[in-house]
This record gives C-alpha cells, sequence and structure tokens, in this order.
C-alpha cells in the first residue's frame, strides 16, 4: 500500500497519532486536496498523520477490480500499526470521509480500536449508496452525450435490473457491489472510546445512526453542520479552496486529544 506520513511539528508533541480515511472513487480524487491540507494542519498542531491508498486504489498495488470493503478493512487495520510504530504513539484517532468514514466504523475491533472515530458524512445505507453512484454515473454520460437524462434512457436504454458496473471511471465489480448492498452502518457493532460524527445531511438514515450510536458509543458528539464550500463536485475539485468551516470543526475536535 502506498501512504504519506506527516510527523508532527509546532512545540506540543501530542501522544496521539491520526490515521485518514480515504472515501471511494471519485469522492477520493475530489477530496485529495482537503486531505493533504487537513494533514498539514494536524501536523503543524503537533500529531503525526497517515494518508494512505487502500489496496487496488489510488497508489497502491492491484486492480481496481480487486478492491472489496472486507479487505479495505484489513488495509485499515495495517495502516493503524503502521502508524503506531512509526510515531511511537500508543493511540490513534481515525478521520473518515464518506465511505472512508463507514469503513472505520467497519473496521474497529477490540484489538485494533481507535481513541477516537471521527465520522464525516459516513455512507449509512449501501444500497441507497449505489443508487446514488448510478445515478451519477448515468447522469454523466447522458450529459457527456449532449442529452437529457429521458432522452439518453430512451436512446441507449437504461441500465438492465438498475445496475451499472462503473461509478464516473471505477469499477463496482459483483462482490463489492453486495458488499456495499448489504451495508448497514446503523447495525454495525460499535468498538471506539469516543465517537464524533460530522453530518452535513439529515434524513432517516442520519436519525438511525444516531440513535445506534447513542445507545452504543461509549461517548457520541453529533455535530450537524451546513458547510458554506461544498466539497463533492468537479466544479470543487478544480478550485483552491477547501472546506474551511469542516476542517475547523475537526481540527478543534482532535485539538482535545492529549
Amino acid at each position: 500500500m502506498f501512504g504519506v506520513f506527516h510527523p508532527p511539528g509546532g512545540e506540543r508533541a501530542r501522544g496521539c497519532a491520526v490515521l485518514l480515511l480515504n472515501p471511494f472513487g471519485q469522492e477520493a480524487i475530489r477530496s485529495h486536496r482537503i486531505f493533504r491540507v487537513l494533514a498539514e494542519r494536524l501536523a503543524r498542531q503537533g500529531f503525526p498523520v497517515l494518508r494512505f491508498d487502500y489496496y487496488a486504489t489510488g497508489d497502491s498495488d492491484g486492480e481496481c477490480e480487486r478492491g472489496t470493503l472486507a479487505g479495505w478493512c484489513g488495509d485499515l487495520r495495517t495502516a493503524h500499526a503502521e502508524l503506531l510504530a512509526r510515531s511511537g504513539c500508543r493511540h490513534a484517532a481515525w478521520v473518515g470521509l464518506r465511505l472512508g468514514a463507514s469503513l472505520g466504523l467497519l473496521a474497529a475491533q477490540a484489538d485494533a480500536a481507535p481513541r477516537t472515530l471521527l465520522l464525516w458524512d459516513p455512507v449509512i445505507d449501501g444500497g441507497a449508496y449505489l443508487d446514488e453512484l448510478r445515478l451519477a454515473h448515468m447522469t454523466f454520460l447522458a450529459e457527456d452525450f449532449g442529452l437529457d437524462w429521458p432522452t439518453f434512457a430512451a436512446r441507449f436504454g437504461r441500465p438492465r435490473d438498475g445496475v451499472v458496473d462503473e461509478a464516473l471511471g471505477f469499477p463496482l465489480p459483483l462482490g463489492l457491489r453486495a458488499e456495499l448492498r448489504a451495508l448497514d452502518l446503523a447495525a454495525a457493532p460499535v468498538h471506539a472510546g469516543r465517537v464524533h460524527v460530522v453530518a452535513t445531511a439529515d434524513g432517516t438514515a442520519q436519525r438511525r445512526l444516531r440513535e445506534r450510536l447513542a445507545t452504543a458509543a461509549p461517548s457520541l458528539d453529533w455535530q450537524a453542520l451546513a458547510t458554506a464550500s461544498p466539497w463533492n463536485s468537479d466544479a470543487a475539485m478544480s478550485a483552491a479552496i477547501v472546506p474551511a468551516d469542516v476542517l475547523q470543526h475537526i481540527a478543534a475536535t482532535l485539538e482535545t486529544l492529549p
């Protein structure tokens, strides 16, 4: 796996390291600048920080079709162990965005649990997430052909059974689709001393997850945050700005760690 380690700077050395967990596919590309800015900021605050690419993603080995949720959870635990060994810290906080946040909750186990798990807009309902990916992919194709969606669907046909095997240039093999379809984060076990959620949307899935975490997590902090800088778009990816309000919130939350 490929990773980038940010050694701590500043006058105060922290006893807790930070592991950043990428989202999937196009969202990983769109959040690359965000995670780099966040990593550099946290390093200046004295945190050792590790960014990494799961197997079969980014600059890590493996063909894109080989990625699985189960494998990526194992990669996450490997990165956690590497960060602790490299930094000399005994504990780590995990900060995940979208599917990376979901993987963080799924990967946390009793023998590899983060002190703090910060989830930024986690993917809660895997089936709904697949539907989002399908719609985004088909909308892109329609726009690329210069057609509106009804005209595109009438000319080229709709995906059989509502399924596409690609999401904006990233393969969605059958096994990964099955894992995502079965994903229900609100039913997942919780192994973390402190769970912090940053939610920029509110709906049934978010309420189910909040209720679950309120009963299963030793400590829960749920923050609804309407960011002024949406990051998940091609336009945002090409801009120099990042959602500074969310990053400020994350940095302030981690600032309370030893």
